[in-house]
């Protein structure tokens, strides 16, 4: 018998995580489980690492077997393949069903057809799915928030959220509580908190360990670890090495990619003791760092959706360099690299990243860097003036396609929110959440960004309805030379100090 099995775990899930090496004294938090296995909502401090959440993924599941429904597991594009590898290690040999969805086209078709327990998604992806009524939601019981400080899907999320059975459980997972906060108060109240620090001295909590003054990080994708891993120790030579993991589920993968240059190279999970070089496979928690106290010579592997935590627990980080075309390239522009490099120290790169995440997961992050870097200097060149170029309305791409602004009647003083547009714009007239882009909410007034050949249509449909008790009138924005007198024009008056029209494109807005 598992000693999971105390903790109300049942028993074939029990099992897969005996065989992934846990046991209930390594489970951070673990006072949680019980809790989330009778249904109760739950907050739980883990680091934006899935394998971390293994535990807290047996208990949904372990909860689900007795009451039913399906799980929604919500989090950033560039974890959802990890948070499917991770559902598929604890459900190996049950009958549970796992669904992670990368776009709508797949998932749809098998939520529809009854073959899914579990689906992990993007908000994005997640809302596309209940637009489509692939993604019932009565049927959702339990809703997994994981790691939403680091989302950029407040609109997403808003609608979504709007539809999902409001007695549904939800467990939020983060890494960064006092920034989860908000999120926690508006969809998880009463929520039981577990894994945070108390504050309070009298609760006579651990103080947290020191921060990790340098290591070397390696930027990689989350399936291409095994084999950054592998080369690194090609390229290093280390005669003493040791791997270390969160849990046993990769170590098979890691022997595969080290080959015949296994010798000298230790795999070990947390817990066990380490020696020579040290690699980190999964960033670790900042609880896990007292371990790696001694070790000199310490080289944290960085996937998709962990930069800012491991940000945060090593003071000073040495990215390794790998041999690539771009060394050659190194003196040039180098007004432009100390431009990136205040970003880097001082920006905020949530958004970004999660922009980017479904990309890492594709190509190589120096690529990915330089692709940008291109779309960015050709931003920020001057345009050569066009023989048509005072008449013309600029546009801004949604999806790709070419887009303009509608102008709609009604702002904040009506107490109407983003998420109010959206939800009358998918829900009343159709609109494909996808192709939605930026809103920015006024005073009396908003500018929705939508696709040109649409714009027209869109305006027309929307006007009449009603936001707020607020009778919508909606057209296009022809920009601060059209005139709005007369007395068909909505109020709210000429934009005073706007630019009208367009923004320039997103590459060049921080």
């Amino acid at each position: 018998m598992s000693e999971f099995e105390s903790w109300q775990i049942t028993p074939a899930v029990a099992a897969r995580l005996d065989n992934l090496g846990w046991t209930p004294a390594s489970v951070d938090g673990i006072d949680a489980l019980v809790p989330i296995v009778r249904g109760t909502s739950v907050v739980s401090v883990l680091p934006p690492v899935p394998a971390t959440a293994a535990p807290i993924a047996a208990a949904i599941l372990s909860g689900l077997s007795s009451r039913g429904g399906r799980v929604l597991v919500l989090t950033t594009p560039a974890l959802v393949g990890e948070w499917g590898a991770t559902m598929a290690a604890i459900t190996a040999g049950t009958p549970w069903r796992i669904e992670a969805a990368r776009g709508p086209a797949r998932a749809g078709r098998r939520i529809k057809a009854d073959e899914v327990d579990v689906v992990i998604a993007a908000p994005e992806t997640a809302l596309t799915l209940l637009t489509r009524s692939a993604l019932a939601p009565d049927a959702v019981t339990t809703i997994v928030l994981a790691w939403p400080e680091d989302w950029d899907a407040e609109e997403a999320v808003t609608v979504l959220l709007q539809d999902l059975p409001k007695d549904a459980q939800r467990v939020v997972i983060t890494a960064r509580p006092e920034q989860a906060g908000a999120l926690v108060e508006r969809y998880a109240r009463r929520a039981l908190l577990f894994g945070a620090p108390s504050a309070d001295p009298a609760v006579g909590s651990p103080a947290l360990p020191a921060l990790r003054e340098s290591a070397r990080t390696l930027a990689t994708s989350w399936p291409g670890r095994a084999a950054a891993v592998a080369e690194l120790i090609d390229a290093t030579d280390p005669s003493d090495a040791t791997i270390w993991t969160v849990d046993t589920r990769d170590h098979e993968l890691l022997r595969i990619a080290l080959g015949g240059g296994a010798e000298g190279v230790r795999i070990v999970m947390r817990g066990a003791p380490l020696s020579g070089v040290v690699i980190c496979y999964d960033p670790p928690a900042r609880a896990d760092l007292p371990a790696f106290a001694s070790t000199d010579d310490l080289t944290i592997l960085v996937p998709p959706g962990t930069e800012g935590h491991v940000a945060r627990i090593v003071t000073r980080r040495r990215p390794v360099q790998a041999a690539t075309s771009a060394a050659a390239l190194l003196t040039r522009d180098a007004a432009l690299r100390s431009e990136i490099t205040r970003e880097l120290a001082g920006g905020t790169l949530d958004a970004p990243l999660y922009a980017l995440g479904p990309l890492f997961e594709r190509h190589e992050a120096q690529a990915i860097a330089a692709a940008v870097f291109a779309l960015w200097r050709r931003a920020v060149a001057p345009a050569a003036p066009s023989a048509n170029a005072a008449g013309a309305s600029a546009s801004t791409p949604v999806g790709g396609i070419a887009a303009t602004k509608i102008w709609v009647g009604v702002g904040k003083k009506d107490e109407a929110t983003v998420g109010d547009l959206v939800a009358v714009m998918v829900k009343e007239l159709g609109v494909d959440r996808t192709l939605i882009g930026r809103i920015e909410l006024r005073d009396t007034f908003a500018l929705v960004e939508v696709p040109e050949a649409d714009a027209e249509r869109i305006a027309a449909r929307l006007t009449g309805l009603t936001i707020r008790r607020r009778k919508l009138v909606a057209r296009v924005d022809r920009g601060p030379g059209e005139s709005r007198g007369g007395s068909g024009a909505p109020r709210g008056g000429p934009r005073g100090g706007g630019s009208g029209g367009f923004r320039a494109p997103r590459a060049d807005r921080r």
